[in-house]
């Protein structure tokens, strides 16, 4: 992942001795944009960021930071992350649902 830690965009490879490397998945933390395995103010940034253009969001990434899982990343899913980061909303971690 971009910190290092057990966030959005970790790798977690499925090895068998003798085998090798069955399949390789990628972490995703819905709200976790920044990859450090939190959801808070910074991803919000982050998002906002993307939103406006300034910087380009890819694969797990973009989809942890479009919040609202509809046409990409916007300011409403900004909005959403300022809510879960300030405590005001939640993210289903299994369906990526905000409530």
């Amino acid at each position: 992942s971009k910190a290092n830690a057990f966030g959005t965009g970790a790798k977690v490879d499925v090895n068998v001795a003798g085998i090798g490397t069955l399949t390789t998945y990628y972490v995703l933390i819905y709200g976790d944009v920044t990859g450090d395995g939190a959801v808070d103010g910074f991803d919000a940034i982050e998002a906002s960021l993307a939103a406006a253009g300034t910087v380009t969001l890819d694969g797990v990434y973009e989809t942890a930071a479009d919040v609202n899982q509809a046409d990409g990343v916007t300011s409403a899913d900004y909005s959403a992350l300022c809510g879960v980061a300030t405590g005001l909303n939640a993210i289903d971690q299994k369906t990526g649902a905000l409530s």
